[in-house]
């Protein structure tokens, strides 16, 4: 017991040179910095801890794993991170939040598993875990805080919870061998950059609940090929579908009224698109223009680009305005 500073059931510090330690019976809380930049391998904790604190176990740079108690319910901010040997996380059944930063920068991180019970995953939670293979997440998630799970880079599986209201800001950028995701009916907001740089992303399915799609929320998306815009969206915004190369099809329902500048820069691949007479407002360099990344210069008209809609109508407008080929349909 001398190698813990223990007080009213809270462990302030861990002072051992041990590198497998088993915490005592009785142990409430793990407190701010208790292990941080120990060179603990291995912690079991007992079913008397009902909280992990900030910064617990943060920097531990050989913390391989831990064993969570089922009393466990709430991990703290950055309590683990940059343990950049951690390489699987079990969390108990009772867990009802994971803090903002809690695994960020665990490097080596390859599987965790996230239990029925979590309702929130917090800010950053688990940026930068590079070896993270799928992201699943239980339905009683209801906030997934913003860069939850970004730059998680060999990340191919993606299941959210079917209980979110939005995908937030930045949420999965970077994560580039993510190769499909359905968002669940229920979600209305999809934030700025939520999938920005998935170079993978083949495919995604949009509820018919969705009814903003912030900028950039599937720029630089290069791999994808088509997608269907819901009828409860009514603005495309900036670089929504911005350098989305392999684009061939998008699909505009009659209630967008507006599409913003540089909505669909650079699709190549997006020869020719129907617009419907909703809209009321189409943006600089939204459609037909892509840029020569060679010479980098750009935006330049793209020659073969085919513009339908209705006569009179702001496509016929813009087709004409910028030297595009209109159809009446």
């Amino acid at each position: 017991m001398r190698d813990f500073k223990i007080e009213n059931g809270k462990l302030i510090k861990y002072n051992g040179k041990d590198q497998f330690v088993v915490v005592p019976e009785g142990v409430k809380s793990i407190e701010f910095e208790a292990f941080a930049h120990t060179g603990v391998i291995g912690v079991v904790l007992p079913d008397s801890v009902e909280e992990i604190g900030m910064q617990a176990f943060s920097r531990c740079p050989d913390l391989v794993r831990v064993e969570f108690p089922p009393t466990l319910k709430k991990l703290g901010y950055a309590a683990f991170e940059e343990c950049e040997r951690l390489l699987e996380v079990d969390l108990p059944p009772g867990l009802t939040e994971i803090g903002d930063n809690a695994f960020h920068g665990c490097l080596n991180l390859e599987r965790v598993s996230i239990p029925e019970g979590v309702t929130k995953i917090g800010y950053m939670s688990f940026v930068k875990c590079q070896k993270l293979k799928e992201i699943v997440l239980p339905d009683s998630v209801v906030e997934m805080r913003p860069y939850a799970f970004a730059w998680c880079k060999s990340a191919r599986k993606v299941r959210l919870s079917n209980n979110l209201n939005a995908i937030e800001k930045v949420a999965f950028w970077n994560c580039p061998a993510i190769e499909s995701v359905e968002i669940p009916n229920g979600v209305t907001e999809i934030k700025e950059g939520a999938f920005t740089y998935c170079k993978a992303m083949k495919s995604v399915f949009l509820p018919d609940t969705l009814t903003t799609i912030e900028n950039r929320a599937f720029s630089y998306c290069c791999s994808l090929e088509s997608i269907v815009i819901p009828r409860g969206v009514t603005k495309i915004e900036t670089e929504t579908l911005g350098l989305c190369t392999s684009l061939k099809s998008v699909s505009i329902p009659d209630t967008v009224t507006r599409i913003e500048k540089f909505a669909m820069i650079d699709c190549k691949n997006l020869t020719e698109i129907t617009i419907p007479p909703s809209l009321e407002s189409i943006g600089e360099y939204a459609l037909g223009y892509y840029i020569d990344q060679e010479r980098k210069s750009g935006p330049d008209p793209m020659t073969d680009f085919i513009i339908r809609g209705g006569k009179g109508t702001e496509a016929e407008r813009y087709a004409k305005d910028n030297g595009f080929t209109f159809k009446e349909i």
